[in-house]
């Protein structure tokens, strides 16, 4: 069995990251999905590994990374 697609989803809502979860939830074993909250967040989890396959950002991040 190969590995899961990885993704993370970047977004100063945790509204919006808690419906994009349950959104991918819906795809099982076949997705690894992490969240970060703001773009600093996401920066330290792409230099610590391991890549995702995908990284899904919001346009209009609160702080403006």
């Amino acid at each position: 069995m190969s590995r899961p697609f990885r993704v993370l989803l970047v977004d100063d809502s945790p509204a919006d990251l808690m419906l994009a979860q349950e959104v991918f939830a819906e795809h099982g074993e076949r997705l690894t999905v992490s969240t970060c909250a703001s773009g600093e967040e996401a920066l330290g989890r792409l230099r610590r590994g391991p890549m995702p396959d995908v990284v899904i950002l919001d346009h209009d991040l609160g702080e403006h990374t």
